[in-house]
């Protein structure tokens, strides 16, 4: 009691809500975790799902948490997922239709510091998961891309070599390497429309980069390769060459529609304007790179004529303005081997 005769009110702090034994095992567990959002885009994926989720059950106890993000599927989907996912933080999420649109949504609700995002029917072991996880911080990078084992449909061995695969066979590298700017234009410019991310689900991203920089959403089913093209430069990329996941070709898209043809020029477009942001760093070889894009642009519109005429009513041979098409696009062809072999020999 004070002079005043009243008692003195011991004022504690607010706390904002009350620790529970599920909150505190919850935390004491993702101390213990690599710190990984793990991403699953779905869209009636029901055929692929059993393998898939026997895959991601073998490590999820690995990360901090997963999310998957499904299309409003129709086939049981999510049903599946929600008895069969075996890790203890799931969320569910939804959005519309709209492959890198529902990527960009379920980055954006990650808490994690890094980002792996597991598209279906293609696996990774455990120890890639880690084995990523420990390349990308051992060199504070931002994100670390490594060579995936393709497989056909029917989950044989593929013989298809992606541009990640002719690098490592070029220089020769065995143990994980900082991707330099010119080495990575160069390698662009000669695997052009691919890239060397290959598939997302043989590589780690740092969340932030991802956060900031969004997959584009105006290049179709190629906004990983956009993104990759038009951030080559921007951040830390590592190689590296173990082959820790696997990737299931999917059934070859129709080509050949204007829609293709006038994506491909986009693509060819958004590599000049890289290369012309970053034309100092690249000095040595920006002329020979710029002289590839347009050569690589020349060649779109060459196909794309050929193309119309394949949808003539006759045969196309039977149009002499074919045949022209068709000798220009031989010439163009040499010369980009020519300047593509120039270039390869440049980063030897």
């Amino acid at each position: 009691m004070g002079a005043s005769g009243k008692g003195c009110i011991l004022q504690l702090p607010k706390v904002a809500s009350p620790l529970t034994l599920s909150s505190v095992i919850k935390m004491q567990e993702k101390l213990t975790k690599l710190p990984i959002s793990v991403i699953i885009p779905t869209y009636n994926s029901m055929s692929l799902l059993e393998r898939h989720v026997q895959s991601v059950n073998k490590w999820s106890d690995l990360v901090e948490e997963v999310i998957v993000i499904d299309s409003h599927s129709t086939d049981g989907t999510v049903e599946y997922l929600r008895a069969n996912l075996l890790h203890s933080d799931v969320q569910f999420l939804v959005h519309p239709p709209g492959l890198y649109e529902s990527w960009n949504s379920a980055i954006n609700e990650a808490s994690a510091a890094f980002i792996y995002v597991s598209t279906i029917g293609d696996t990774i072991s455990r120890g890639g998961i880690e084995g990523l996880y420990r390349t990308l911080e051992s060199f504070s990078a931002d994100l670390v891309i490594s060579p995936p084992r393709i497989l056909e449909a029917d989950l044989t061995t593929s013989q298809k070599q992606w541009p990640i695969h002719r690098l490592l066979k070029k220089t020769g590298r065995e143990q994980p390497f900082v991707l330099e700017a010119d080495m990575a234009l160069a390698w662009h410019a000669l695997s052009f429309p691919y890239t060397l991310v290959g598939s997302s689900a043989s590589n780690l991203y740092r969340s932030s980069i991802l956060k900031s920089k969004k997959f584009p959403l105006n290049y179709g089913r190629r906004g990983d390769t956009a993104w990759a093209i038009e951030y080559l430069c921007e951040f830390q990329w590592v190689v590296d060459p173990t082959s820790y996941a696997t990737f299931v070709r999917h059934p070859k898209a129709e080509l050949g529609d204007e829609s293709t043809y006038a994506l491909l020029l986009k693509l060819a477009d958004l590599s000049m304007t890289t290369v012309e942001r970053i034309k100092d760093e690249v000095a040595d070889s920006y002329s020979l790179l710029s002289s590839i894009y347009e050569t690589h642009k020349e060649h779109i519109k060459l196909k794309q004529e050929a193309a119309v005429h394949r949808k003539r009513r006759l045969p196309w041979y039977l149009y002499r303005s074919a045949w022209a098409s068709r000798g220009q696009r031989k010439k163009i062809k040499r010369l980009l081997q020519a300047n593509t072999s120039v270039l390869l020999n440049k980063i030897k």
